[in-house]
């Protein structure tokens, strides 16, 4: 199968299909790189980075964060109970709320697929200068705070 290699001019493509396109072509990537079966589980990355940084937070706030719907997040939740990636437990102050645990393994998953994601980085990234790819990161974000609004 043919690559086809893009062409801003001839594509006439906007920044927002380039920024689809581009999400897109990484899914493949880390898909195609990445021994781990929980990588190709929708919001899994999304939820495992989530709570290495807030753990103990329930499932609402993890929809909240990851702006991925409900039932994608209680899909991906089940399968990764079951591979033992996150714990979930009553809260203790409100018996309506379930809080998110990750486990150990969750954390050297999650270290797993953060090498992956750089070994992606680094060969996306090979001909752009730090300059460059410094002012496509406060674009980009720019763009996603103003979509927030």
């Amino acid at each position: 199968m043919m690559e086809h290699r893009l062409d801003i001019e001839r594509d006439e493509v906007s920044l927002l299909t380039l920024v689809n396109w581009f999400s897109k072509v990484f899914e493949e990537k880390i898909s195609s790189l990445s021994p781990l079966k929980i990588i190709n589980q929708k919001g899994a990355r999304f939820i495992l980075k989530t709570l290495s940084i807030d753990n103990g937070i329930t499932q609402n706030e993890i929809v909240r964060v990851t702006h991925l719907k409900g039932s994608t997040i209680s899909v991906a939740l089940n399968q990764m109970e079951k591979e033992g990636l996150v714990e979930r437990e009553d809260s203790s102050t409100d018996l309506r709320k379930v809080r998110v645990y990750i486990t150990e393994k969750g954390l050297e998953t999650k270290k797993k697929i953060d090498e992956i994601i750089k070994t992606i980085e680094k060969s996306a990234f090979k001909d752009v200068s730090q300059k460059d790819l410094h002012t496509a990161l406060y674009v980009v974000s720019t763009m996603i705070n103003n979509l927030h609004q």
